[in-house]
Protein backbone atom coordinates (compact mmCIF):
# COMPACT_ATOMS: atom_id res chain seq x y z
CA UNK A 1 0.00 0.00 0.00
CA UNK A 2 2.54 2.31 1.01
CA UNK A 3 4.46 2.24 -2.47
CA UNK A 4 1.46 2.04 -4.14
CA UNK A 5 0.23 5.69 -2.91
CA UNK A 6 3.94 6.81 -3.00
CA UNK A 7 4.62 5.44 -7.13
CA UNK A 8 1.01 5.65 -8.68
CA UNK A 9 0.16 8.85 -6.61
CA UNK A 10 3.49 10.45 -7.50
CA UNK A 11 3.90 11.53 -4.02
CA UNK A 12 7.00 12.67 -1.90
CA UNK A 13 7.58 10.50 1.39
CA UNK A 14 6.66 13.46 3.46
CA UNK A 15 3.40 13.61 1.82
CA UNK A 16 2.18 10.75 2.54
CA UNK A 17 3.69 10.97 6.29
CA UNK A 18 1.52 14.02 6.85
CA UNK A 19 -1.66 12.04 5.27
CA UNK A 20 -4.60 11.41 7.55
CA UNK A 21 -7.40 8.50 7.36
CA UNK A 22 -9.83 11.77 5.81
CA UNK A 23 -7.64 12.08 2.90
CA UNK A 24 -8.91 8.98 1.53
CA UNK A 25 -11.36 9.57 -0.71
CA UNK A 26 -13.83 8.36 -3.13
CA UNK A 27 -11.61 8.21 -6.28
CA UNK A 28 -7.97 9.51 -5.18
CA UNK A 29 -6.32 10.66 -2.06
CA UNK A 30 -5.81 14.69 -1.07
CA UNK A 31 -2.50 15.63 -0.87
CA UNK A 32 -1.81 18.35 1.79
CA UNK A 33 0.66 21.37 0.58
CA UNK A 34 4.07 21.89 2.20
CA UNK A 35 4.62 25.02 0.89
CA UNK A 36 1.78 27.48 1.18
CA UNK A 37 0.61 25.38 -2.19
CA UNK A 38 -2.65 24.51 -2.76
CA UNK A 39 -3.86 21.11 -1.43
CA UNK A 40 -3.93 18.45 -4.50
CA UNK A 41 -6.78 15.52 -5.19
CA UNK A 42 -4.69 12.49 -7.06
CA UNK A 43 -6.16 9.71 -8.21
CA UNK A 44 -5.55 6.72 -7.52
CA UNK A 45 -6.30 2.77 -8.98
CA UNK A 46 -9.18 1.20 -7.89
CA UNK A 47 -7.53 -1.87 -6.35
CA UNK A 48 -5.08 0.32 -4.18
CA UNK A 49 -8.18 2.26 -2.71
CA UNK A 50 -9.32 -0.78 -1.89
CA UNK A 51 -6.37 -1.77 0.01
CA UNK A 52 -6.05 1.15 1.30
CA UNK A 53 -9.56 0.96 2.96
CA UNK A 54 -9.28 -2.37 4.10
CA UNK A 55 -5.93 -1.87 5.78
CA UNK A 56 -7.12 1.42 7.73
CA UNK A 57 -10.63 -0.80 8.56
CA UNK A 58 -8.87 -3.96 9.62
CA UNK A 59 -4.81 -3.65 10.40
CA UNK A 60 -3.75 0.09 11.11
CA UNK A 61 -3.69 0.90 14.90
CA UNK A 62 -5.70 3.33 16.25
CA UNK A 63 -3.17 4.99 18.44
CA UNK A 64 -4.17 8.04 16.19
CA UNK A 65 -7.46 8.62 15.40
CA UNK A 66 -6.45 11.00 11.91
CA UNK A 67 -3.07 9.63 11.22
CA UNK A 68 -3.16 7.42 7.93
CA UNK A 69 0.13 5.45 8.85
CA UNK A 70 0.00 4.69 12.72
CA UNK A 71 2.52 2.59 15.25
CA UNK A 72 0.95 1.27 18.33
CA UNK A 73 2.39 4.87 19.96
CA UNK A 74 0.92 7.15 17.33
CA UNK A 75 1.66 8.60 13.99
CA UNK A 76 4.10 6.76 12.59
CA UNK A 77 7.63 8.85 12.52
CA UNK A 78 8.51 10.52 9.26
CA UNK A 79 12.19 8.55 10.14
CA UNK A 80 10.74 5.19 10.66
CA UNK A 81 8.33 5.92 7.31
CA UNK A 82 12.03 6.23 5.28
CA UNK A 83 13.86 3.80 6.90
CA UNK A 84 11.02 1.43 5.46
CA UNK A 85 10.93 2.93 2.07
CA UNK A 86 14.89 2.71 1.80
CA UNK A 87 15.14 -0.90 3.12
CA UNK A 88 11.83 -2.68 1.14
CA UNK A 89 13.07 -0.47 -2.38
CA UNK A 90 17.12 -1.97 -1.80
CA UNK A 91 15.24 -5.24 -1.70
CA UNK A 92 13.30 -5.04 -4.69
CA UNK A 93 16.73 -3.48 -6.46
CA UNK A 94 15.07 0.35 -6.83
CA UNK A 95 18.19 2.01 -5.45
Amino acid sequence: MIFGILIYGGIRITELHRMNVEDILETGTRVRSEKMEKDRIVGLLDDLLKNTRKYILVYRPTSDQHALLTSEKGRVTYASLRTTVKKVGARLGME
